[in-house]
């Protein structure tokens, strides 16, 4: 073993394209290389979220690879515009979520080549040079399509939401039937808790399960209460179905009666009659024993 292999034998390792760094920097080629890392960590460990994602913090992220919590606003604002990242916090506290787009790397990693190309191209004197290639301005190459922009993507979701559905998750598909359905915020939440109820209970969730779902609560009620009421009980019930409510749950409708209070049957009613009489004639008896009659 030489020097260099004791060296670094006990060291953890960031995964680094030299290649993706000349397209865009350094520092969020290290960033990408060491999400990339986590994201295999918490695969193996089966701590991703439904839709793929996992959270990190900037600390973790500072201790790991030694960016401070500026340059991984920069590096994540690059990822981002590239589109093999999306970023988002959830949860109370709220916590900074990252979900990689592995469907884009291909199509990035395309660029590069071409990026490349443009380098050998280019005469000697004009070419980029190293020092100048962590400020190349990745949202404004031409190699860089614009559909690969995150604010394009999410207004491409809201133009057409019929885009790729089927392929969503089922909570990203419930974003897009939020608007759709226009559920209210406390309808939505209640749904995210059902679904996850679902998913924990071992049931396969996909877009057209929870697009059916929806639409089975809205013909069951229009109420938004007794939406809730319905998600509810399914919740607590760790039921994967949703059912119509008993119609004293029903809002405004009567309430159970006690059956204390209902109206007698007539053949309660004769007995009710007997034993008063019986009763009557027993306390008469008592008195003229005693003398008082």
């Amino acid at each position: 073993m030489n020097v260099f292999t004791k060296a670094f034998s006990n060291t953890g390792f960031i995964m680094f394209s030299r290649d993706l760094a000349k397209l865009i920097g350094n520092e969020a080629a290290i960033l990408f290389g060491e999400l990339c890392s986590e994201y295999n960590y918490f695969e193996q460990t089966g701590e991703l979220d439904e839709e793929g994602a996992f959270f990190s913090t900037m600390e973790n992220l500072e201790d790991r690879i030694n960016l401070t919590p500026y340059q991984q606003r920069k590096a994540i604002k690059v990822l981002e515009d590239v589109g093999l990242l999306i970023t988002f916090k959830k949860g109370s506290p709220p916590l900074k979520y990252f979900l990689l787009q592995a469907q884009n790397v291909e199509s990035v990693f395309s660029n590069i080549k071409n990026f490349n190309i443009q380098m050998l191209n280019t005469p000697k004197d004009e070419n980029i040079s190293h020092s100048n290639v962590k400020n190349f301005d990745v949202p404004n190459n031409n190699y860089i399509e614009d559909k690969y922009n995150r604010n394009s993507f999410i207004e491409d979701k809201k133009e057409n939401k019929q885009i790729n559905i089927k392929d969503l998750p089922p909570l990203k598909a419930l974003e897009v039937y939020k608007e759709e359905f226009n559920l209210s915020p406390e309808i939505y939440e209640s749904f995210k808790d059902y679904l996850n109820m679902r998913r924990k209970n071992g049931d396969k969730l996909n877009a057209n399960i929870v697009k059916r779902a929806i639409e089975t609560l809205f013909k069951l009620s229009s109420d938004p209460g007794e939406q809730l009421t319905i998600l509810n009980n399914s919740i607590v019930g760790c039921w994967s179905g949703l059912f119509p409510l008993k119609p004293y749950q029903r809002q405004g409708g009567y309430q159970q009666p006690n059956r204390y209070d209902r109206p007698a049957e007539p053949e309660e009613e004769d007995v009710i009659e007997k034993l008063k009489a019986k009763y009557k004639a027993e306390e008469e008896a008592k008195k003229r024993a005693e003398g008082d009659i």
